[in-house]
C-alpha cells in the first residue's frame, strides 16, 4: 500500500509458510530478512533417551537434588492441566514469581486468562513444587500435537540452594514423555544460557521487513536493516 512505510514480523521459523513465500518469489528490494533470535529445542524418543542426552554434571545434580529435597519430607510435584484446582494453582504461580529474580508479571491478567483458556483447551501444563503448601518453582507449559512448549518458569529465590527449577524441569520432562506422549520439547525464544543445558538443536529465528521504499521512513528502515546485517536481493 502506498501509505504503508514499512511493515515488520517476528519471528518467524525457517519452515513457515512466511518464509517460502519470501524466498520463492526472490528477496526484491524493500522485502528484508534477518536474523532476530534463537529458538532451543529437542526431539525425544522416551525418557532413557533424553536422559542420555544431558550432560552428566545435570544428570547428577538431578540425582542429588532429588536425594536432598526427599530428606526434607512433606514435598509434592504437582501438574495442573484442568480447571479443577486451577485457581489456587495460578494463585501459587504468582506467588512463586513474586519470591523469584525475574520482575513482576507486565500483564497478569494475561496470564490468568491464557492459564484457564489453555486448560479449557486441554494444553495446559502449569506445575508446581511445593514444600507442605508453600509453592517453591512453578512453571507454565502448553502440550500439544506431541510438543511441550515451555513458555513461563520461575522458583523461589530463597530456596535456590535446593534447585527446584531444575527438579521440577525434570519431573515435568518425564511426565510430558509419559503421560502426554511427548516428542518435541521447545523453549519458545529466547538464546538464554540455561537452555542450553536441557536442549542440544537449536536454529534461528528471523525478522522478515517489509519495507516501502518510496516512503521517507520506509528508505530508513531499509538503510538501518541492511546496515545490520540483513541479506537482500
Amino acid at each position: 500500500q502506498a501509505g504503508v512505510d514499512a511493515l515488520e514480523i517476528a519471528p518467524v521459523a525457517p519452515d513457515d509458510r512466511l518464509m517460502r513465500f519470501v524466498e520463492g518469489r526472490g528477496l526484491r528490494l524493500g522485502t528484508l530478512v534477518a536474523p532476530a533470535t534463537v529458538n532451543w529445542y529437542q526431539t525425544v524418543n522416551d525418557v532413557a533417551d533424553y536422559r542420555q542426552l544431558l550432560s552428566g554434571e545435570l544428570r547428577s545434580t538431578i540425582a542429588r537434588k532429588m536425594r536432598s529435597i526427599t530428606k526434607l519430607g512433606n514435598v509434592s510435584f504437582r501438574i495442573v492441566s484442568s480447571a479443577a484446582g486451577l485457581d489456587q494453582a495460578i494463585e501459587h504461580y504468582f506467588e512463586v514469581y513474586a519470591h523469584s529474580w525475574k520482575a513482576s508479571e507486565p500483564f497478569p491478567d494475561f496470564i490468568r486468562n491464557l492459564m484457564r483458556a489453555a486448560a479449557s483447551a486441554g494444553w495446559l501444563r502449569l506445575g508446581l513444587l511445593m514444600q507442605g503448601e508453600q509453592p517453591i518453582a512453578a512453571q507454565l507449559w502448553l502440550v500439544r500435537d506431541g510438543t511441550a512448549h515451555i513458555y513461563k518458569l520461575a522458583y523461589d529465590g530463597r530456596c535456590a540452594q535446593l534447585s527446584p527449577g531444575t527438579l521440577l524441569t525434570w519431573h515435568m520432562v518425564e511426565n510430558a514423555i509419559t503421560h502426554d506422549g511427548v516428542f518435541r520439547f521447545d523453549y519458545l525464544t529466547g538464546n538464554d544460557a540455561y537452555k542450553k543445558d536441557w536442549m542440544t538443536q537449536s536454529r534461528v529465528l528471523h525478522k522478515v521487513t517489509f519495507a516501502n521504499w518510496r516512503r521517507p521512513f520506509g528508505a530508513l528502515v531499509i538503510l538501518r536493516t541492511v546496515l545490520a546485517g540483513s541479506k537482500r536481493q
